[in-house]
């Protein structure tokens, strides 16, 4: 199948400017099974004018509820917006949403309701309510529910308990379709098994997405902005490039001797810059294999050479300014990432780097700011990568003890589907380039990010805590990559197998009653 950008036709009325942003190519990818449509059901056409989507059946639920678990503010930054209205967006991203829900609502019968939960994004109270309802009751409890939004640990843990729908098993439901990502999805696969679903129904998860921002005026004194977007076009946008622009820009500026946070700096960001950056090389910890099972690919000669770069990179205190070097700094609130906001909104910090996320809180910066993808490695590395960030993901995940499986099922695909043509467009269109772009090569920027997000399999799943692999490194200020990989690696495999095993031996559920 092939897959388009959905981002098309970026405009910016602030500056009075048009953005005309293609696909930045088509990929190929390749498609999960596809699902099974029961005989008795009729298929209605449809009129894209109307918003209606061919081949998608049409049916009448009679006033059915269909419940979703979110999340609340006790989450953050991650509580849900893009189910319902809410006051966490503007006027144009709720009136998307608004409309997706409405026609959905309209043209089936039914009311879309939400029961948020807290605690935190993983963990949490929504994880509790989960397995409850699995394990006390089904879909006879009080508390049935028919979807889940789900952080990424606390699907992965639920799944492999059976709690889940093989989304590639339901009626209704093509993973194939525009609307579903299915490269994202199979990077979290395993055994074949699709069980979390990521698309154009729940956009909160490209907030995660990174990126690199920089001061365009800032930047004069050392490239040019034109320069910075030609080395992105060209696919000439590396670590060697980056490295030895931020290496020329360190002086003190506030007389504490040594870097400090009132000094001047090429870069910031924090610690958690090493997994977006080592997957952004196109290094991955953990791969599919053409069975479907999952293989240990953290340490290899090319991926111990990138490594060594990236913490030469990351660890040079007067180039990278890592917030998490002055966690004990006093002066933040919420975290030290905020010496970096302000250094980077002061003036004071050429790059910044972060997730798509917290765009909309550099606008109070009196300068033009520019986007730019994560480097590559080498510029004959074959694509820009970028990592979905696994904290605030959202992972859509339909319980075994849903109330209707079928109804929900087609309430989804029929959501995603609407949601590629309002939501999802909004949110590229207005929310993130109307909001945080300031020219069109920066509108190019997101879209190269938005094409190329995906999961790092072995950084979702954790076995062994194999993520502590890379990030122990950076801690202890040791490159210790190899030690670390060898002190793991037997214990990584081993719950890797349990995790396989236990996927192979996972359900197929009865065949659903007509």
């Amino acid at each position: 199948m092939m897959k388009r950008s959905i981002l098309t036709s970026v405009f910016l009325s602030l500056l009075a400017l048009t953005l005309l942003l293609s696909a930045c190519g088509d990929k190929e990818i390749s498609p999960p099974p596809d699902a099974t449509q029961p005989s008795d059901v009729t298929t209605a056409g449809g009129d894209p004018g109307t918003g209606d989507v061919p081949d998608i059946p049409i049916m009448d639920f009679d006033g059915s509820e269909v419940v979703f678990l979110t999340r609340n503010s006790e989450c953050g930054d991650f509580e849900t917006w893009d189910l319902l209205e809410t006051d966490l967006q503007g006027d144009s991203m709720n009136a998307a949403i608004v409309r997706r829900n409405s026609y959905i609502q309209d043209t089936y019968d039914v009311s879309i309701v939400q029961r948020q939960y807290g605690g935190s994004v993983n963990e949490g109270e929504m994880y509790t309510a989960i397995y409850n309802n699995f394990f006390n009751g089904g879909a006879a409890a009080e508390d049935a529910f028919h979807v889940a939004y789900c952080g990424v640990t606390d699907a992965i843990r639920l799944a492999a308990s059976g709690i889940f729908y093989d989304l590639s098993e339901l009626p209704y439901i093509d993973l194939a379709s525009s609307w579903w990502d299915a490269e994202a999805m199979s990077s979290l696969t395993i055994a074949n098994r699709y069980y979390f679903g990521v698309g154009d129904i729940s956009v909160q998860l490209y907030d995660t997405l990174p990126c690199l921002v920089f001061n365009k005026m800032m930047a004069q004194d050392y490239t040019t902005p034109d320069e910075l977007y030609r080395m992105v076009e060209e696919g000439n946008w590396t670590y060697e490039e980056f490295y030895s622009i931020i290496r020329e820009v360190y002086s003190d500026a506030d007389d504490v001797a040594g870097p400090s946070v009132g000094d001047r700096f090429g870069a910031g960001g924090q610690n958690d810059n090493l997994y977006c950056f080592f997957y952004g090389s196109g290094c991955r910890t953990v791969t599919t294999n053409q069975n479907g099972d999952p293989e240990l690919t953290i340490y290899s000669e090319q991926n111990n050479t990138v490594f060594t770069d990236l913490f030469e990179l990351l660890t040079d205190r007067e180039a990278f300014f890592n917030c998490n070097d002055y966690a004990n700094v006093p002066g933040w609130e919420s975290s030290p990432i905020e010496f970096v906001i302000d250094g980077f909104i002061g003036g004071r910090v050429l790059f910044y780097s972060d997730g798509l996320l917290h765009l909309p809180e550099l606008r109070e910066a009196s300068f033009e700011f520019g986007i730019l993808p994560v480097p590559k490695y080498t510029a004959g590395q074959e694509s820009y990568y970028h990592l979905i960030g696994m904290w605030g993901a959202t992972l859509v995940t339909v319980p075994a003890g849903c109330p209707d499986v079928k109804m929900t099922a087609l309430l989804l695909e029929a959501m995603g589907a609407q949601s590629e043509k309002t939501v999802a467009t909004e949110y590229f269109e207005q929310k993130l380039a109307l909001q945080s772009v300031r020219d069109s090569e920066s509108a190019g920027s997101l879209g190269i990010i938005i094409d190329t997000k995906g999961f790092d399999m072995g950084q979702c799943f954790r076995w062994n805590d194999l993520h502590l692999i890379l990030g122990d490194c950076l801690t202890q200020k040791n490159n210790s990559f190899y030690s670390n990989y060898q002190g793991k690696v037997s214990g990584i495999q081993i719950e890797m197998n349990k995790t396989i095993s236990a996927y192979q031996s996972l359900p197929h559920y009865i065949e659903l009653e007509d």
